[in-house]
């Protein structure tokens, strides 16, 4: 992204490199103490005539370049009685060099410098630098130059705190997390302390994921830089102990990723024969893209291997705005659930101490991201199936076979003055139900064909979402895993109402087991509610610093890839 500039920009950088260059290196024009005392109580002024007489919500525009946080601007500057906060004592840039270099390493989080004004901060620091200006165009240089920095510490802090896009409009759910931070009080700390970096830092998501995430991008842009990988030609079908002259073609390829030993001699690497090594690492490659790994070179795996590195760093980047996304402070102990990679995990210390599989929702019932807290496990659950459901499931299917309430152990009830009441399914006429009618709640009841299973997680929330055990385990064997109606169905309900619950002995797992078995319905509080993340990540890092791709489920990174830039 680029930010036009007035002329007197251009200026500043024509006369700055002439000057510089004149000047020879390491000479400086000389600047009194006086002059610099002066200078400040000057800029203060300028800076209170900029801003004092504007309402918060206004706009602010600096030599062309709109200000993102005008309002946080305002108050900064209003606290500090309209003091310039990055020029110091003889016109000394020190503390804005450090925000300087965090800016230019914003590109780290996937995000792009010059939003944060840096072409324009750096053409006028290097005129302040050479003197191009003197007088009143030197103070209104200083003006802005203040300016344009804060106005960057509060964006790129902002950016970093929550994320540069809201995700409720792309889809994405919303992440529940009453944070706020006083952006102005925080700079005024950053600068009292000198400590610019580390602010800013502090800002950054804690999980450490994030940290392994940009690592992941610094490599990958490493690599576009040398030109990326070779492209992998079709037709290339191999097997164990095959030989063919594209197979120097697929080791490069997996050997610039990582799949492959970087260690492998030239040797090897152009050795035409399809060996162990290569196999070995076509599984490790097929496996941290969700595809099964039976070292076939199938049409699936090839098109994987052929996403160009680009694409692959944009779809880093969309991550990490989802890692910004989530609440600040996770929980000691929290559920990671991961829609698009299928898998739930239990994190506690930074440690996963539990995972398995899950199914989540199909295109059409996706299932929301969003943070909350489990409160209560609700054992031999009953389900209230959702209006949506009973509409386009149920409805057609009793108009088909009468019968079939009655095998899925289904009531219907309809509210009326004295409450809800149960309604005989014969008295009832289905053929002139239709979604502006249908006054009825269909309930099926306990039991092991329950479509809950015999377990319901429960953390209240406006999508009616929560985690269930299911009688179709058969489910959790496929790859790709969408298949509910928006809730998620989970591989080991008893394993984790036990962890959940180990801080009451009297919930052992054969406890929960027995009282499954009664058939009747219990609700069991959580002493301590733990939290539960609904995330979207299509790419992560393992704890073992495996980069994993997942496939775009719900076609969302593209959205979110067009907004970050």
């Amino acid at each position: 992204m680029t930010h036009p500039h007035l002329p007197r920009t251009l200026i500043y950088l024509v006369t700055a490199l002439l000057l510089v260059g004149a000047a020879g290196p390491g000479r400086q024009a000389p600047k009194g103490s006086a002059r610099a005392t002066s200078a400040s109580a000057q800029v203060a002024r300028l800076l209170r005539g900029r801003l004092a007489g504007g309402r918060p919500g206004d706009a602010l525009r600096v030599d062309g370049d709109s200000l993102r946080a005008a309002a946080d601007v305002r108050r900064f500057y209003v606290g500090r009685a309209y003091r310039p906060a990055w020029i110091g004592p003889a016109e000394s840039l020190s503390v804005a060099d450090t925000l300087v270099r965090v800016l230019r390493m914003s590109d780290r989080d996937g995000l792009d410098p010059d939003d944060y004004h840096l072409p324009h901060i750096e053409l006028i620091r290097a005129a302040i630098r050479a003197d191009v200006d003197t007088g009143r165009a030197r103070l209104r240089s200083l003006v802005d130059l203040d300016l344009l920095l804060s106005d960057a510490f509060f964006a790129y802090g902002s950016h970093l705190l929550y994320g540069r896009v809201d995700p409720q409009p792309l889809g994405e759910g919303q992440i529940v997390d009453p944070r706020g931070v006083n952006m102005p009080a925080l700079l005024q700390t950053a600068i009292r302390t000198g400590r610019v970096r580390d602010v800013l830092a502090s800002l950054a998501p804690r999980y450490p994921g994030y940290a392994r995430l940009q690592d992941a991008l610094a490599r990958y842009r490493e690599l576009a830089q040398l030109g990326g990988w070779p492209t992998v030609p079709n037709g290339l079908d191999i097997g164990a102990r095959d030989r063919d002259p594209r197979v120097p073609t697929l080791r490069t390829r997996l050997r610039l990723e990582g799949d492959l030993s970087p260690d492998t001699t030239d040797d090897q690497l152009m050795g035409q024969i399809f060996d162990y090594r290569l196999d070995r690492a076509l599984r490790a490659f097929q496996e941290c893209h969700g595809i099964d790994p039976d070292g076939v070179l199938g049409r699936e795996t090839l098109a994987k291997l052929n996403v160009p590195v680009e694409e692959r760093m944009a779809e880093i980047e969309t991550n990490l705005e989802r890692l910004r996304w989530l609440p600040r402070n996770p929980g000691i102990r929290y559920l990671l659930v991961n829609i698009a990679g299928f898998e739930l995990s239990v994190i506690d210390s930074d440690t996963t101490a539990m995972w398995m599989r899950v199914v989540v929702g199909t295109m059409d019932t996706a299932t929301p991201a969003f943070s909350d807290t489990i409160t209560q496990i609700v054992l031999n659950p009953d389900w209230h199936i959702p209006r949506k459901i009973a509409l386009q499931d149920i409805l057609p299917r009793v108009l088909e076979d009468s019968s079939y309430l009655a095998s899925q152990h289904m009531r219907m009830y309809r509210w009326t003055a004295k409450g809800e009441r149960e309604v005989d399914p014969r008295t009832i006429d289905w053929a002139s139900l239709n979604a502006d009618k249908f006054p009825y709640v269909v309930v099926q009841d306990p039991g092991a064909d329950n479509a809950l299973g015999r377990i319901k997680f429960v953390f209240p929330n406006p999508y009616a979402v929560y985690l269930h055990d299911t009688p179709s385990g058969w489910l959790f064997d496929s790859t790709v895993r969408t298949f509910s109606h928006g809730c998620i169905r989970i591989e080991r309900p008893l394993d984790l109402a036990t962890y959940l619950m180990q801080d009451d002995p009297t919930w052992t797992r054969d406890a929960f087991q027995a009282a499954i078995d009664t058939g009747e319905q219990r609700i069991v509080r959580l002493r301590t509610p733990v939290p539960v993340h609904l995330v979207y990540w299509t790419v992560w890092v393992d704890e073992d610093g495996t980069l994993q791709f997942r496939d775009d489920i719900y076609d969302r990174d593209t959205g979110l890839a067009a907004a970050l830039h």
